[in-house]
């Protein structure tokens, strides 16, 4: 019984997605970065200098058009694909992404090195990462239908409590996994490793925060105080956030999804 009832839930996530096209507008918002990315490469674009690209009403610049359906949710998406002196690897070109329901609009950021190539596009799995990030806003446009809980809507000043908020929040947790899961499809990379390296960064990051040189510098415990957090408070954090990815993952695609194509 709890098998089929998994299997309903999935259905009913899954169908949601399918009935707005997610993936349709995923693959034709990232055709459209690409050809921003690869005016800037043409340009020789460095400095932080960026190209931008942008859908209104549902068209582009280049006259991409997106599925009607994800007219309820999106009316504009802003985008900027920066090229920065401080990235030397291409495999550490980064993809961020917003979405902000009062407004319909969802805003997507790519930094990339400024010696980024048209062959370094496979190699650092840029479109992997374009379309995770997109399939993580478009699933934030179902936060309100769905009903999911938002304990944090950012991370407010840095603090562990504020990241503790923000990533343990419903909308995140489910977000995270859809995200995951939609570079898992595309790269075969298992879907418990691309969360394990996410988590590894997330605490990497957190814990030199915790051992900055200047006091000032270093992670607080609580958004109010002085108490500042110990390198267990932050494996407390990740194992929390762990366990709530893996539970919502295995509610969601259940638990051999990995295998999947």
């Amino acid at each position: 019984m709890k098998s089929i009832i998994r299997q309903w839930d999935t259905f009913l996530s899954e169908g949601i997605a399918q009935k707005y096209r997610f993936d349709t507008a995923v693959d034709v918002i990232t055709d459209e970065a690409l050809d921003a990315l690869k005016r800037g490469i043409a340009n020789s674009l460095n400095g932080g200098a960026y190209m931008e690209f942008r859908f209104d009403a549902g068209q582009s610049e280049n006259n991409r058009i997106l599925p009607n359906q994800i007219a309820e949710f999106v009316q504009k998406i802003e985008g900027k694909v920066r090229f920065m002196d401080s990235i030397e690897d291409p495999n550490e070109a980064g993809v961020v992404g917003s979405y902000q329901e009062s407004r319909n609009l969802m805003k997507l950021f790519i930094n990339v090195p400024s010696v980024f190539k048209l062959q370094d596009i496979r190699p650092s799995d840029l479109v992997a990462k374009i379309k995770s990030t997109l399939r993580h806003e478009f699933e934030h446009t179902l936060d309100s239908l769905r009903g999911l809980e938002k304990k944090a809507h950012g991370l407010g000043y840095g603090s562990l409590e504020e990241y503790f908020n923000y990533f343990t929040s419903p909308h995140e947790i489910n977000a995270y996994v859809v995200g995951f899961e939609k570079r898992h499809k595309i790269t075969k990379q298992p879907w418990s490793e691309i969360k394990d390296d996410f988590l590894s960064w997330l605490k990497n990051a957190l814990i030199e925060k915790v051992n900055a040189e200047k006091s000032w510098d270093r992670l607080s415990l609580k958004k109010t105080g002085r108490e500042t957090a110990s390198a267990a408070d932050v494996e407390d954090f990740i194992s929390e956030v762990d366990q709530l990815m893996t539970s919502q993952h295995k509610e969601r695609y259940g638990k051999n999804s990995d295998i999947k194509s």
